[in-house]
């Protein structure tokens, strides 16, 4: 099912007041048949229990004319009459059939209802002969009526205005009467499809669009099957456009005794409104109501609010009944507003149960019952993906004597959690702990009897405490997860993953190196390529997407996996950028394979190679299809500025065999070596290839797609084999990737991640142009841009790093106008230095030292403009920059110190580069500039440091948006309480960082222990990452790069260590290993289904790179640091080389009890090429370590090593 942005849904299981839908209930057999169906379509979804009731938003998704195919069904088109037919397996009095149609375009306008009295059909619904359906939905009342068949008919040419001649309907559901105890009391009931028997506290509510319009009161009403004593009642919300949702003072809650309602007051409200990546229009909101009621048996429970102003709100919710346990599970009643929100999100975490006997974990049905004589058993609780928890409940149905520890793994390891405590125990065993991201739960369970143990209930998840343990998170100013890391002990990997939800949906990026146009894939193998430029848009670009039988991959999300490389017929242990995906349905496996090949079409130019294959998985032969669903969108519309638009496809190929697709301009689309038929609709273009299989057999499809260059139908007419050109891509991407430094480590994870890094900063450059990132945000800044280069430049890849380096010089250099341009000037030369550091290439040297001489020689001049006396002392910004702005975002005017401090280090690296390339009056020139530079920017902090503060605060600027730029001595930004008060301390936070990358400031300097301490005592910082604080959600770890730095240099490891494994928990995305711009933390990232539902809303947004995009920086820095960490040169107080070498320095204990290889192969330093391996045997109390350095200049080389245990 492809994630609509607007996709209402409406569950239904028991739907109307005492009535079960005998289409929805394991105790009625039935039969749908209908007369035909449209190609990709089926009569499935006629009785699935979903309803979509959205109106179609072609904005966010090119949805098709005829309907989702996933949840509707549509007749084939032909001149005919139409039916849905419904056979039961036994007749029985029937109260009501419902029926909701397709879109408002498709509702019949001539149908009957026929029933079948034996021998032929004949017309209900009060002898009417043809009605037209007047809304989405028809009732129509059968008043007792017993008949082995219902059929709904469409007159011939009756159907609706888009296609008289199809029938298009979305649910069926059938009731009968059934009287239950407290019924009267509600108009209608909807029955609620528990999640399972257990594993729920939070029962999921299905959610509903508020459409809260003049102040009118709308409800929730629930039903219990029998009164039950309840202690407490939770309803929690998701509310988008939640800065206009206002329920303070217009909530009322009632609970139903038998008698009558009855109010109750409300024992705690939280209200959470956050701005999220869901568009820079939307925002996300959090609200959650909790009603105790000290078990107090009730039969029912009603909320009701109203908005106070016509604003449309759309809300995903759950309700909670919480009891110890719950016999059954509450049902929701007729609501006063219509249910709504992306089927995908019922399951809020899929869990399978498993019973784990002398080492094997065997599948077990709920409820177990074990019997454990006396031998300890442990019962395991998996989900499909991680959940956060905070509460664990485990109910028997008796007082059993039985003991009970629980046990939580994430990744199959065991998650260290700082607290876990028993709060009950008896019958019903309570624990609360600290929340944590897990996805398996062992309760290890022993007996004191040799009595079986039946389970009653088990509850995983979030309670009251958690709430507000994470709200404190949010909402604190200090580190409260790295004070949680530390306090655990080393920081590793999954302490830090388990601190929160991993971040999903992230776009990753394939193609060849240094490619103009890259392929964007989403997380469900949804591609993107840009296509050609077209003079009615901006931008347009094709998609490919893929089904199997019928179903979008990814459209139920437990049955999707993928990654970078599956270990089969790899030629490296690393991960190449070829993106593969598997998903599965019905005993059927369809796994997608796609890579960029490496200019094979004779013309240098790129093609996108697609592998579509399926395979059956169970013992009988099945009969099937996959399909590619492709499509262009259009950005920038004159017309319809911002609006996904179609471009249609011929109706049929080009080509006389079927492997050949061409688009309305005549130009190919794809090619593929098996013939396929056109499928899906005008709007929504797809091709078929059908498949019969044998038990265990496997058939694939190849695609190939111009990626870049000039299209012709020639271009594409040979396909090479599938296998030689994946074999070509692999060889080529092993030798480029297998030429620069390669690492040995036991913690494999980093190994894989090294290479797809590599190829992310391979890859998202243009032609040698450095980019920010790739496909909808390919521009450079100058800031951001030199993580990768440094890093190319530490992995060996100098070409690369030296072409991107000019092309930043170049810029800076002609910059005479930008927002950037004082930065930009100093930074150019630092990257172009510490490429020149570790390659040594005189050739290079010589290219770049005119540009990075004409940037110094700006930054001299423009400094001298300030050297200016008032009153006979100098003025405050005297020596500095002349004003401009402050930086990056932010383009106020101001004397910015991030600006004067990036042109301090660019004019000693010139002097740097000058003395190495021979010319030493002019080094001597540049350095004593230098010196006098930063004495001039030391003496200014010192004047606007506020050292009365506690710590001590160090500004970033002077004199910010003043109106007077006259002013002799302007002021330091005002000292912040928290970074989150206001625009301007939100930035500092983000620029501290920055800063200190300059060297600027000493390591050990009372700046850099102020700016540490400021921000984290101030700054938000999650992790050890930086927090743009201005926003709660939003997370910029690649900012505090320099921050991870001076950890790392002051010997701050364990700092390091939560920061480093923080960034690569959290801030790339788990299954993609993709950095984006902002990590959005709060309230996305503590919930399963809020996690979710960004992520679907994300997909079809093209322009909302905001946590999608992938960007360069991140796979920078990680570079970076991972290189440091096994070595890197000592520097000095000013970040001069000091003739060392340091292997392994803060490496983490972990890596040297592992009784596992580490080392490096021809790492470039400053001194030549180090290669060395060491192989650490503690219980034999060895070390053994083989180095060799192929370089002329003398170097000192210090091992980092933890002491064995035992020893001080």
């Amino acid at each position: 099912m492809r994630p609509l942005a607007c996709a209402f849904v409406l569950l239904l299981a028991s739907y109307l007041a005492g009535e079960e839908n005998l289409l929805r209930s394991d105790s009625v057999g039935f039969f749908v048949r209908v007369d035909s169906s449209f190609a990709g379509y089926s009569a499935q979804p006629l009785t699935d229990g979903i309803v979509y009731l959205a109106t179609e938003e072609r904005g966010d998704h090119p949805l098709g004319a005829l309907g989702d195919a996933a949840n509707a069904w549509h007749s084939g088109d032909s001149s005919g009459p139409h039916w849905i037919e419904l056979t039961f397996a036994d007749a029985r009095p029937l109260e009501r059939i419902d029926v909701w149609w397709g879109p408002e375009r498709l509702w019949p306008r001539a149908f009957r209802l026929e029933a079948w009295d034996g021998q032929a059909w004949r017309t209900l619904a009060g002898g009417e002969e043809w009605r037209a359906a007047e809304s989405q939905h028809t009732r129509i009342l059968l008043r007792g009526l017993a008949a082995p068949k219902l059929r709904l008919v469409q007159r011939a040419g009756g159907g609706g205005r888009a296609r008289p001649t199809a029938m298009c309907a979305v649910e069926v559901a059938v009731g009968f009467a059934h009287e239950r105890p407290g019924a009267r009391c509600f108009a209608g009931t909807l029955d609620y499809p528990a999640l399972s028997p257990a594993l729920s506290d939070e029962r999921l509510l299905t959610t509903a669009p508020l459409s809260l319009r003049d102040g009118r009161p709308q409800g929730l009403h629930f039903l219990l099957p029998q009164a039950q004593p309840v202690r407490q009642v939770v309803f929690d919300f998701l509310v988008y456009d939640g800065d206009d949702f206002a329920p303070q003072g217009e909530t009322h809650f009632y609970v139903h005794t038998g008698g009558d309602w009855v109010e109750r007051p409300v024992a705690r409200m939280e209200n959470w409104v956050e701005a999220t990546a869901l568009g820079p229009t939307q925002r996300m909101g959090r609200v959650r109501w909790i009603y105790d009621l000290s078990g107090q048996p009730i039969l029912g429970a009603r909320l009701t609010f109203s908005q106070g102003r016509e604003r449309a709100v759309v809300a995903t919710g759950m309700a909670a009944f919480r009891e110890a346990p719950l016999s059954a599970a509450p049902r929701p009643a007729e609501y006063d507003v219509l249910p709504a929100t992306d089927a995908n999100l019922l399951e809020v975490a899929p869990w399978r149960l498993y019973l784990e006997l002398k080492g094997q974990a065997r599948p077990v049905a709920w409820p177990p019952t074990l019997h454990l004589e006396r031998r300890p058993q442990r019962l395991s609780v998996r989900f499909a993906h991680p959940k956060m928890i905070s509460r664990l409940e485990l109910a028997a149905t008796h007082e059993y004597a039985f003991d009970c520890t629980p046990e939580l793994f994430l990744e199959g390891a065991p998650v260290h959690v700082p607290r876990i405590t028993l709060e009950r125990s008896g019958a019903m065993r309570e624990w609360s702990l600290s929340p944590s991201s897990v996805d398996r739960i062992d309760f290890v369970l022993a007996s004191r009897t040799a009595s079986p143990i039946t389970l009653a209930g088990i509850f995983a998840g979030m309670h009251e405490d958690g709430l507000w343990a994470l709200s404190a998170i949010e909402d604190s100013p200090r580190d409260l997860w790295m004070n949680r890391l530390l306090a655990a002990g080393e920081p590793n990997y999954l302490d830090a993953a388990a601190l929160m939800l991993p971040r999903r949906g992230h776009r990753s990026v394939i193609g060849a190196p240094n490619d103009g146009d890259e392929t964007a894939v989403s997380w469900n193998g949804v591609h993107f390529l840009r296509r050609r430029d077209d003079p009615r848009a901006e931008q347009v670009s094709r998609f490919f997407a893929f089904r199997l039988d019928g179903e979008d991959f990814g459209a139920q999300p437990e049955r999707l996996t993928g990654g970078w490389t599956d270990g089969q017929e790899e030629l490296r242990p690393g991960a190449l950028p070829e993106r593969w995906l598997r998903y599965e349905k019905d005993g059927v496996a369809a796994t997608l394979r796609s890579f960029t090949g490496i200019a094979d079409d004779g013309r240098g130019n790129h093609r996108l190679h697609l592998e579509l294959a399926v395979e059956n998985l169970s013992r009988e032969s099945r009969r099937g299809a996959l399909e590619a669903v492709t499509g262009v969108v259009r950005w920038g519309q004159v017309a319809r500025l911002g609006i996904l638009n179609q471009l249609p496809l011929p109706d049929a190929p080009s080509t006389p065999d079927g492997r050949l697709l061409v688009d309305e301009y005549g130009q190919p689309v794809f090619l593929t070596d098996t013939p396929f038929e056109l499928a899906g609709t005008p709007e929504e273009p797809a091709v078929r290839w059908n498949y019969t299989l044998k038990p265990g057999a496997r058939t694939a499809v190849h695609l190939c797609a111009l990626v870049d260059g000039p299209v012709a139908d020639a271009t594409l007419a040979a396909l090479p084999p599938l296998g030689e050109t994946r074999r070509a891509f692999r060889e080529s991407w092993t030798a480029r990737l297998n030429s620069g430094l390669r690492i040995t480590l036991p913690e494999s994870r980093l190994v894989l991640m090294a290479d797809k890094f590599l190829s992310d900063c391979l890859i998202i450059p243009d032609h040698g142009r450095p980019l920010y990132g790739s496909y909808f945000y390919e521009d450079t800044f100058g800031v951001e841009e030199g993580w990768p280069i440094a890093a190319l430049a530490r992995w060996g890849f100098f070409p690369e790093a030296q072409e991107q380096v000019q092309y930043l010089l170049t810029l800076a250099a002609d910059d005479r106008r930008s927002r950037h341009k004082q930065y930009r000037k100093g930074l150019a030369p630092m990257y172009a230095w510490n490429v020149y550091e570790l390659s040594r290439d005189a050739d290079y040297l010589a290219r770049i030292l005119p540009a990075m001489q004409s940037c110094a020689d700006e930054i001299i001049a423009d400094c001298r403009t300030t050297l200016r006396r008032h009153e006979g002392r100098p003025v405050g910004y005297y020596g500095l920059l002349p004003r401009h702005t402050y930086g990056g975002d932010v383009a106020e005017p101001a004397y910015s110190i991030y600006a004067n401090a990036c042109a301090w280090r660019g004019l000693r690296d010139t002097g740097l580069a000058c003395g190495a390339a021979g010319l030493a009056a002019e080094a001597r020139r540049y350095l004593a500039h230098a010196e006098t530079y930063r004495a001039h920017i030391l003496a200014a902090v010192d004047r606007i440091m506020d050292a009365s503060a506690d710590p001590p605060f160090v500004p970033f600027s002077m004199g910010y948006n003043s109106p007077d730029p006259a002013e002799p001595f302007p002021a330091g930004d005002p000292t912040p309480s928290v970074l989150s008060q206001d625009r301007l301390a939100a930035y500092w936070g983000l620029f501290a960082g920055l800063i200190l990358e300059t060297r600027l400031f000493p390591p050990k300097s009372v700046y850099t222990e102020s700016i540490l301490a400021t921000m984290l005592q101030r700054g938000g910082l999650w992790c050890g990452q930086a927090r743009f604080a201005l926003d709660a959600s939003d997370w910029d770890p690649h900012y505090g790069y320099g921050l991870h730095q001076m950890w790392f240099e002051r010997g701050e490891k364990d700092r390091f260590l939560s920061a480093f494994y923080g960034f690569i928990a959290h801030d790339l995305s788990r299954d993609t290993w993709v950095h984006g711009e902002v990590s959005s933390v709060f309230p996305e990232r503590t919930e399963n289904f809020a996690e979710a539902a960004a992520a679907r809303r994300r997909i079809w947004r093209q322009r909302d790179y905001k946590n999608s995009e992938p960007i360069g920086s991140g796979a920078g820095l990680l570079l970076c640091e991972i290189r440091d960490l096994l070595v890197c040169e000592g520097r000095d107080e000013s970040g001069a080389l000091d003739g060392s070498l340091q292997l392994l320095r803060n490496a983490p204990v972990a890596w040297w009890m592992a009784d596992r290889q580490m080392g490096v192969e021809r790492a470039p330093t400053a001194y030549g090429r180090l290669s060395y391996r060491v192989r650490p045997q503690y219980a034999g109390g060895r070390i053994k370590l083989d180095l060799m350095l192929d370089g002329e200049t003398p170097v000192r080389v210090r091992v980092h090593f933890p002491p064995p245990p035992g020893c001080a």
